[in-house]
């Protein structure tokens, strides 16, 4: 649901699509206590917070990688 932004384009800005010109946004539901937001991106890499210290700087190298100038270019 909260990449619903990256896909935006392809069906709002499509003038063949049912969608464009019809397409409206809701926050999500926030409880009885909670406060309404509405997340605007995607969410791809991170590293858990529950990720163990053994584990976190391969992961922080597999995320520098994947995000590299270079892999950009694939």
């Amino acid at each position: 649901a909260y990449g619903y932004t990256l896909l935006a384009p392809y069906f709002e800005l499509d003038e063949n699509s049912p969608a464009h010109g019809n397409t409206g946004y809701l926050p999500h539901p926030s409880g009885w206590s909670g406060k309404a937001i509405a997340p605007v991106g995607g969410y791809m890499l991170g590293i858990p917070k529950n990720l163990s210290a053994a584990r976190q700087r391969a992961v922080a190298e597999a995320l520098a990688m994947f995000t590299s100038p270079g892999a950009q270019k694939l």
